[in-house]
Order: structure tokens, then sequence, then C-alpha cells
């Protein structure tokens, strides 16, 4: 299997690939950050100005991991301005728009197709391909923008 990232191949014929993001998104006017075990997702427009900083629990504003994430692991956009990330506890996939409405979620525990065990790195190609890294399944799974 080869994935493209930044214009490179990754490679994992011939080891165990563990995609593990950065923990930002980049989203040619935004930059995406999250606040590693915590419930936080900082969306900065570019140059460096804040426009939204949501709090965990009282804050309706912007990205508020509103599925009830817990240790989210991963942030990435697609080309239509939504945002996914990986929530690590709850085994699953969060979207959404560019709003900060959640839009979808998918993924169970388990090791059948859909499902999880610590699901930890995520990124979209340019189909709109969605890859997530099964940490415990010792996999990346592929998906479409609606799970």
């Amino acid at each position: 299997m080869k994935l493209l990232l930044h214009n490179k191949y990754l490679n994992a014929t011939n080891s165990i690939l563990m995609l593990r993001s950065l923990r930002t998104g980049i989203n040619i006017q935004i930059l995406y950050m999250l606040i590693v075990l915590s419930t936080l997702v900082v969306a900065l427009s570019l140059p460096l100005s804040v426009f939204a900083a949501p709090a965990p629990n009282d804050t309706p504003t912007y990205l508020r991991t509103l599925g009830g994430a817990q240790a989210p692991q991963a942030v990435t956009t697609d080309s239509a301005n939504n945002v996914y990330i990986t929530d690590t506890i709850n085994n699953r996939v969060q979207k959404f728009d560019s709003t900060g409405t959640l839009v979808l979620q998918w993924g169970t525990s388990g090791t059948g197709n859909g499902q999880f065990i610590m699901p930890l790195g995520i990124i979209v190609d340019s189909l709109g391909n969605v890859y997530v890294s099964d940490t415990f399944n010792h996999r990346v799974q592929k998906f479409d923008s609606t799970g």
C-alpha cells in the first residue's frame, strides 16, 4: 500500500505503517491544532489571529467536540473544509463542517471493518478518501467521506 502525504509516498509493504499526525491540519487560510489529551480543537486564521478557541464544556464556538470525544489524537481537513478528528477512547472518527457542526461520526470498538482499537492518525486524500491508522488492529482503514 502506498499513501501520498506532502507529495511523498509512504510505503507499508515491509513494515507496519502507523500514521500519526503532528496534530495539526493545514487548510490554506486556517491552522487547526489539537490539544492532546483534552477535547479542544483550536482554529487559527493565518496570519495568526485567533478566531476561535473552544472550551471543553461551556463554550459553543467553532470546533467543540460535540460528540463527546475523549482524548482526540489527530486532526485533518478535506477540500470542502470539513474537519476530521480521531477519537481514540471512543474508537471512532468525527467529522465537522467548516462551522464546527458535528456532521458525522463512525466507528466502534472491535476488529471488523469500520471498527477500531485506538485510532490515532488520519489523513484525507485529494479524492476525499479518509485513511485512519487503526493502531492495535495493525492496519490502515480507508473510507469515503461518508464513513
